[in-house]
Parts: C-alpha cells; sequence; structure tokens
C-alpha cells in the first residue's frame, strides 16, 4: 500500500464533508477544470489538491475534502457550483480526523481513528462514509419538512372535516415525496462494501468501523420509518380525494338523470 509518510512521522489528517446539492456533474467537471485526476468512476472523482491534500468529489453532490484549507475549500466549491444541480441553500457538513501512526495497530475511538497506514483507498473509504452520513442528514431534513406539511393536512382535517388542499397540489407534493425517496434509494449501494475494500482487511475493517461511527444504518431505518409514515398519511389523504371525486361524479349522474326526467315530463305536458 502506499504510505503518505515515512514510518517514523505521525501526522494528523483531517477530512471535511459537505452536501452541495442533489447531484454533481462529474463528467463535466473533470473535462472542463484543470485539476489533477487520481481516479474516477462513474460514481465519483478523486482529484489532488494542493500541499499533498485530495478532494473527493461524488455525483450524488457531496464533496469531502482532505487535508485542505477553508480557503481551498471554498475556492474548490466556487469552482463546482455550476456542476451542482438543486445547489442547497443550507449545507449539511460533517469533519472527521485520523492520526497516522506507523507501526503501531489501528485504534478505533469515536470520532478519532489512530492508523498505521493512510492511502488514497483510505481517503475513499473515508469519504463514501462521511458523504453517506451528510447525505442522511440532508434527506432527513427534507423528511422531516414533508411531515410537517402532512401534520398541518391532519390539523385541517381535525379542525375542519376537509383538506384545502386541491388535487394538483396534492399530487405535486406526492411527487416531492417519490422523489426524494427514490434519490435516497440511489443512495443504498453506499452501505455495502466498497469495491476496494473486498479483498483487504484492513480496508473492509475501516469501512466497518466509519459505519458504525456514523451510524449510518441505524439513521438510514430512522429515515425509512419516517417515509413509512408520510407514505401511509398521503395514501389516506389519497383515499379521502378518491371519495370526494366518487360523491361529485355520483351528484353529476344524478343531476344528469333528474334533467332528462324533468326534459322528458316537460315534452308530455307540452
Amino acid at each position: 500500500m502506499e504510505r503518505i509518510n515515512q514510518l517514523s512521522e505521525r501526522k494528523e489528517i483531517n477530512y471535511f464533508a459537505v452536501q452541495l446539492g442533489n447531484n454533481i456533474d462529474i463528467v463535466m467537471l473533470r473535462k472542463e477544470t484543470r485539476f489533477r485526476v487520481v481516479s474516477f468512476s462513474v460514481s465519483d472523482i478523486m482529484f489532488e489538491a494542493e500541499h499533498g491534500g485530495y478532494i473527493h468529489i461524488f455525483k450524488q453532490g457531496g464533496a469531502v475534502f482532505v487535508n485542505c484549507s477553508e480557503h481551498e475549500r471554498l475556492r474548490f466549491i466556487e469552482v463546482v457550483m455550476p456542476y451542482v444541480s438543486e445547489p442547497q441553500t443550507e449545507k449539511f457538513i460533517d469533519d472527521f480526523v485520523v492520526e497516522l501512526e506507523p507501526e503501531k495497530p489501528a485504534r478505533f475511538q469515536f470520532d478519532y481513528f489512530s492508523l498505521p497506514v493512510v492511502n488514497t483507498d483510505v481517503h475513499k473509504v473515508v469519504a463514501i462514509n462521511m458523504v453517506q452520513s451528510t447525505s442522511l442528514d440532508y434527506y432527513s431534513e427534507v423528511v422531516s419538512k414533508l411531515l410537517d406539511q402532512i401534520n398541518e393536512f391532519s390539523v385541517q382535517l381535525e379542525l375542519k372535516g376537509k383538506l384545502k388542499l386541491g388535487r394538483k397540489s396534492m399530487l405535486k407534493f406526492i411527487g416531492r415525496s417519490l422523489n426524494s425517496k427514490n434519490a435516497i434509494a440511489q443512495q443504498i449501494y453506499f452501505f455495502d462494501t466498497p469495491d476496494i475494500a473486498w479483498d483487504d482487511q484492513y480496508l473492509d475493517r475501516l469501512n466497518r468501523e466509519l459505519n458504525n461511527n456514523f451510524e449510518l444504518k441505524q439513521r438510514y431505518r430512522v429515515l425509512e420509518t419516517k417515509f413509512k409514515i408520510l407514505e401511509e398519511n398521503l395514501s389516506v389523504y389519497m383515499d379521502i380525494y378518491n371519495q370526494k371525486e366518487s360523491a361529485l361524479l355520483e351528484w353529476i349522474i344524478i343531476i344528469l338523470i333528474l334533467v332528462e326526467v324533468i326534459d322528458t315530463f316537460v315534452g308530455k305536458i307540452l
């Protein structure tokens, strides 16, 4: 494995993750920028930064900076933003520290890991877990806002016995909910062991420890539960609208029958 330092040297490595938006066009970013590419795949790209740092960009909208100053981060984000779809006004961030201690056994503590070897593969495993964490924070906020709106609908039903929201607005709301759920579904593969860790015990253990540290699986289950609550409520509201439309259709049929009867009756009289 490639080591970033001599065996006798101890060094602190700082990671900083931020969710920039829903999607980043990493293909165009690679073509139109002059940063040195370290690695590239259909889902992510890693650039080399100044002073031995790295910048890891994920197409799902996240970025992870390795040993980059705040000035470097802000400058790079400014370059990346034109390639970001649905940029976030509220940035979801996370940070993490790894201590490089050559020839010592790995130690894993909350928000702090000590590792004997750190290379670009280690950076990638850390970045995948961190960007998943910020992504979960972002979608948790999205679902919370959707549930707040659902709660408003429930209050309307309780106080007035009806919904003020029209069918078109309700369908838009459902579409927004489904888009959010589908976006999260695309993130699920991050929970699997990264390809680079399949045949590497060192990277596999690091990935598992990071999963536990960021509580990714637990947080995803909480998010999944919130979506189930959202779906159940939406199903009830759609049933109400369908019943309302069925009742309206029945009244239209009754009125048409009455018009026909009256027309026939008047015709006989005349």
